[in-house]
């Protein structure tokens, strides 16, 4: 009974010690600039095909229309995937718009931070 215990006691110290010794994530991530520039305007046939495919799951067939129908390379396309997926939000205007207004945002607060160093 007395080695179980200190077996327990050893696996308890030794999980302790190793969180203590690990480094820490920081909570507060660096945000990833997501700088689309389509060269072609959405129509509503792309967007209902684009919204149909994601909340089907098929993420790579949605890449693809992603890139046609917006006119953007295969990052930037999987980029706005990746984040509608992320956030369970399968309205591809709505993951554009909010990647145009999140990348000016933080482009603005780049700005200011150097300007006040």
């Amino acid at each position: 009974m007395d080695i179980y215990v200190v077996g327990i006691g050893a696996l308890i110290f030794g999980f302790i010690l190793g969180r203590a010794s690990s480094p820490m994530k920081s909570k507060m991530e660096t945000p990833q600039i997501i700088d689309i520039k389509p060269t072609r305007e959405l129509t509503k046939e792309a967007e209902d095909n684009i919204n149909s495919l994601m909340r089907q799951g098929n993420k790579i067939e949605a890449l693809r229309y992603i890139r046609e129908a917006l006119g953007i390379g295969l990052k930037e396309a999987k980029d706005l995937a990746d984040l509608a997926f992320e956030q369970r939000n399968f309205d591809i205007r709505s993951i554009v718009e909010y990647t145009r207004l999140k990348t000016e945002a933080l482009k603005a607060a780049e700005l200011l931070d150097e300007n006040l160093k």
